[in-house]
């Protein structure tokens, strides 16, 4: 009897666990998608907490104060020792720091519902996020909403003619951290310009 009960205790704490696991993996996946809904607000915190920690150093050029930029974005960006520095293209921002920005945004990877609210932000014809919620999937909807954000929030990019949340997009297309690069080195170089 006492090795029936035993067993009984074991088998029963056994069972308990594997629940509280599977409870566990329902909690983190309910958080995930609680947290993918806050995503954008954190990108775009993230990224005004990038260009607020970096000092522009007037007594450089543009190019040498890039560099600088470059490597602060990846050191404040970095995750983990498998993270890789990622290098400003330098073709790429002269591309982006020219761009039109209609035209552009035709020409990247993103779902035509994606690329159609993107022009709608360039040229301050959107206003419901409820919208992207519905019609697009979950990372263009962080990507638009961040957008929004940006040309939206007091931070006005009529300075860069739209092409600081156009370069977040095409950077965002491969990873945040290109995201900030290159958005961040518009900014600055609309910044260097209008001063």
């Amino acid at each position: 009897m006492k090795q029936f009960f035993l067993w009984a205790v074991v088998i029963s704490a056994l069972c308990s666990s594997c629940d509280s696991k599977e409870d566990l993996f329902s909690d983190k996946v309910n958080s995930k998608q609680y947290s993918s809904k806050i995503n954008s607000v954190d990108d775009y915190i993230a990224y005004k907490n990038v260009m607020s920690s970096f000092v522009y150093n007037p007594m450089y050029s543009y190019n040498v104060n890039l560099q600088r930029y470059e490597e602060h974005v990846n050191l404040y960006l970095y995750s983990n020792e498998n993270d890789k520095y990622i290098a400003i293209d330098l073709e790429r921002l002269s591309l982006l720091l020219n761009v039109n920005e209609a035209s552009f945004v035709e020409h990247l990877d993103y779902t035509s519902e994606a690329k159609k609210i993107m022009i709608d932000i360039l040229n301050y014809n959107y206003n419901s996020a409820a919208q992207a919620y519905l019609v697009l999937n979950e990372n263009e909807n962080r990507i638009v909403q961040t957008l929004f954000a940006m040309h939206n929030e007091g931070n006005d990019d009529d300075l860069w003619k739209g092409r600081r949340n156009i370069a977040f997009a095409y950077g965002a297309q491969y990873s945040f951290k290109q995201a900030v690069l290159y958005a961040g080195a518009v900014e600055l170089r609309g910044s260097v310009v209008n001063n």
